[in-house]
């Protein structure tokens, strides 16, 4: 069996795509899965976050791409940008990304007209 850690997902990769090696290629994608899922527990940077999920969109590895979209709204649109987000993934997950951010406003606005959101500001 192959240990692939954290530290090595990322160079071993590339390596299993170039020579084909489906079950190496298998073992990084779980891995790489596993790393975006606990990015929110471990607090990993934005910048850590957008390198991943360019690894992931490079070799479509689709159930890593299935989450990045819930794990990536709890970064700030801030953080994302000074991490590189238009250079590091494509501009449709940044935009499911951006989506999934939104619906942490769903709560605030339910029920509440704009008008009424705007008065209770003033």
């Amino acid at each position: 069996m192959i240990n692939i850690s954290e530290e090595t997902v990322l160079d071993i990769l590339p390596l299993a795509d170039k020579y084909q090696v489906e079950y190496v290629n298998s073992t990084c994608a779980f891995r790489l899965l596993e790393m975006v899922i606990k990015a929110k527990k471990n607090h990993i940077d934005a910048k850590t976050f957008l390198r991943w999920l360019h690894y992931a969109e490079h070799y479509n590895l689709t159930s890593v791409l299935s989450i990045a979209p819930i794990s990536g709204r709890e970064y700030t649109i801030l953080s994302l940008k000074n991490a590189g987000v238009d250079e590091q993934i494509s501009a449709e997950l940044k935009m499911k990304i951006l989506e999934e951010r939104c619906k942490l406003m769903d709560p605030f606005f339910e029920g509440k007209s704009p008008l009424s959101l705007i008065k209770a500001t003033n």
